[in-house]
């Protein structure tokens, strides 16, 4: 049995279909914080989650390598039916003079499309990347084609 099948049995249960409800109905900007699932449990309930319901979904990590960890594990639970994609972050500090990493701002600005459309992506990031400075959803529908 592959990872995927296994969390799709897993979204199945009654407790996951309760979760995956309630994820359902957050609004935009809103968090569903899953609290008292510990180790390798916590991502295998989030992926299942995620697999249940059809919204974008942004998981906040401690550090840049656990966020490549998690997204690994999603990536692998959650097989072909998501796209898992990893916030990249800047390495300098907020008013450094560094050059611009133009690979990394063009990612960005794909993910947060695709987060200001609900695509049903999964976004890992660390917390240090939600104090980065970004783009409002409107000043980034206006620089689109």
């Amino acid at each position: 049995m592959a990872l995927h099948e296994l969390i799709q049995n897993l979204a199945e249960t009654a407790q996951i279909a309760e979760l995956s409800r309630r994820a359902s109905r957050i609004r935009a900007g809103r968090a569903l914080q899953i609290v008292g699932v510990g180790g390798s449990a916590r991502l295998a309930t989030i992926a299942a989650v995620i697999q249940s319901t059809n919204v974008p979904v942004v998981v906040v990590s401690s550090r840049q390598d656990v966020a490549e960890q998690v997204t690994a594990t999603l990536s692998e639970y959650l097989g072909e039916t998501s796209t898992v994609r990893l916030w990249p972050v800047s390495d300098s500090l907020p008013y450094e003079l560094v050059p611009i990493d133009r690979e990394a701002s063009a990612r960005r600005v794909e993910i947060l499309e695709a987060l200001h459309r609900r695509e049903p992506t999964v976004t890992v990031a660390p917390a240090r990347a939600l104090t980065q400075m970004l783009s409002s959803p409107g000043e980034l529908s206006g620089q689109t084609f």
